[in-house]
Parts: C-alpha cells; structure tokens; sequence
C-alpha cells in the first residue's frame, strides 16, 4: 500500500549571501546560487522515501511506475519543460512513484526564488505556483482504487484538491490522513475550517499555529479528530489531542561538530519522516522523535531535498529497531 502525497512540485532557484538578507529596497551581493528540487510535496515525498528504502519489504525494485513494488507515490502538475523533465527524472531516482503526475504544456512549472543567509541559516522565499495549480481530481486515480493507506497534503496547490483527497481516503477503510497547512490559509477559513474533521494529523509550526488560533481561537482544536503536532523550531514539538498537550518531545542535538547551515525544507523533512513512520505503524512519539533527528541532520547542509538524510544515518531508528528485536527474543 502506498503514503500517496498530494502536493506541490518546484525547482529552487537559491542565492546564499554571508551579508544578511536585504532590507526592503536594498541591493547586496550574493556569494553563490544554484537550482535544487523543492516544493513542499516533492520534499516530503522524499523524505519518505528516503526511509522506505530501508523500513519497506519491498524497496528492492527498479520499476518507479509499479505502485505494487514501492511505498511512495507523488500526485501533482508539473509545466511541459526543462524544469519539469529534470524534477520527474530526480523523483524516479528516489523510488517515487510518479505516474499521476500531470505535465502541462500551457503553464510552466513552479519555482521558488530562495534567499538564505550563509550566517545563520534563515532564509526568505518567494512562490510562483506555476503549474501546482492545475493538480485536478484525475490525478487521484491510486487513492480511490484503494492502493493507498496513508495520505499526505500540504497548501501549495489548490485547496479543494486537497479536501477531495481527504475526502476521499475517509470513503475508504483504513487509510490516515496527515495535513501540514503550510502556507497557512489565513484568506481561507471556512475551507480550512470545513477540512478539518477529516484530518487524523494535522502538523504545523508556531507561525501557522498562531495564525490559526488568531483566526479560529482555540476552539478549532476540538474540531480535529485526531492529533495536533506543533513543531518549534530549537524547542523541539508538542502533540495535542482534543486540545489537551499528551507530550513534548525536545529537538533533537545537531550532530556532532556541525552547526544549522540552511534551514529550507527542514519541516517538510520532518513531516515527510513522520508520515512515513506513522505509516509503518511506529507509535507517535517515538516518530515525532526520529523525524526531528531527520530534520536535524538536514539543517547541517545546503538545500531542500539533497540535504535530507539516509536511513542509515539516522541513529535513533537504529535504536528503536535494535530495542525491538532485543524485545522479541527475549
């Protein structure tokens, strides 16, 4: 069965300063730029599968069109171009499968213009959507032909295909949904608020947090069936249930010997990483932790989705799968 993940495709377009950002109307010179692959779906997608390929029995094939054979799948848009060629390519080099995926030929495909300051690692982006906004229904084809056990959204592509992707895995049996509403719809409540019973996890970081109470109040809390997770930056993150805090959960220590280099993407590797777990059954605070040593790892290195880690560099999944086989033998 597959975590199918809804979501926005883009190429990073990133300059990196050792200056400071600019201020608004100031000019300064940039130390480097590249193109990374990014978007806050494709960068969860990976990010799962990335684990997959160790916690999956079926990682073994080369095929990334057999959603038989693999875990992940992507659903999205992608522009007819150089940009969209290069992102399908990458995304069948990471085991994801990509098959409803839609490339249009009337549109380009999404980019973000990324600025990051070489200094602390914080950074500012701009979003074109470009073709993340021609996601259609259609494209859910594996979701409503019950290939799929857990399904993943975020906000960069229109809302109401995300509210039919959900809506869709709640006329099936069995199947979670894991809702990370980044950027926040502050412009759109009444959607936002209309999704919410069929989220089972709903994930956001302080700024959307705030942003959520400040709209709805904390009465929107009981409106969620399931699980709040708050994510906190260096505090680490807090999971909620009908409004009442279950537990925190600390971030986890930069690994040794390295210090925060770009901070971009380093949520949605946390989300991706905890939806992947969640999937295989891991319980929620035990993945809440492994997802934050994921994330941390990430903010050591520079870009999105290359910054992500291997399972095998992953020390606390290593921990748990020892302590569990200690268990089972004894």
């Amino acid at each position: 069965m597959l975590l199918t993940v809804v979501g926005s495709l883009n190429m990073d377009l990133v300059t990196v300063t050792q200056k400071g950002l600019p201020e608004p109307g100031e000019t300064i010179q940039g130390d480097s730029f590249g193109k990374h692959f990014g978007g806050k779906g494709a960068n969860q997608a990976v990010s799962a599968a990335r684990l997959a390929k160790a916690l999956s029995p079926n990682n073994h094939t080369k095929d990334n069109n057999d959603s038989k054979s693999f875990t992940v799948e992507m659903v999205g848009a992608l522009g007819d171009d150089e940009h969209g060629r290069n992102i399908l390519e990458h995304l069948s080099k990471e085991e994801i499968v990509t098959t409803n995926i839609q490339q249009c030929s009337d549109i380009s495909t999404g980019v973000a213009i990324v600025s990051v300051d070489g200094e602390s690692g914080e950074n500012t982006v701009i979003v074109v959507p470009g073709a993340n906004g021609k996601v259609s229904e259609n494209n859910l084809k594996n979701l409503k032909e019950n290939k799929t056990d857990f399904v993943l959204c975020q906000n960069e592509i229109p809302i109401d295909i995300t509210k039919a992707a959900f809506q869709a895995a709640k006329e099936k049996e069995n199947v979670q949904t894991f809702w990370n509403p980044a950027p926040f719809p502050s412009n759109n409540m009444k959607e936002f608020e209309s999704i919410l019973p069929l989220v089972d996890i709903l994930c956001v970081n302080e700024t959307e947090w705030e942003a959520m109470i400040h709209h709805g109040g904390k009465a929107l809390l009981k409106k969620i069936p399931g699980k709040v997770i708050i994510t906190k930056g260096k505090e680490g993150s807090e999971l909620y249930v009908k409004g009442e805090s279950i537990c925190t959960v600390p971030a986890h220590p930069l690994p040794k010997g390295k210090k925060v280099v770009d901070t971009t993407g380093a949520g949605d590797c946390f989300c991706g990483s905890l939806a992947y777990l969640l999937k295989m059954k891991f319980p929620i605070e035990e993945a809440m932790k492994i997802a934050s040593e994921a994330s941390s790892i990430a903010v050591t290195r520079k870009g999105a989705q290359e910054s992500y880690p291997m399972v095998e560099e992953i020390t606390l999944l290593k921990d748990y799968h020892e302590k569990k086989n200690k268990k089972m033998k004894q």
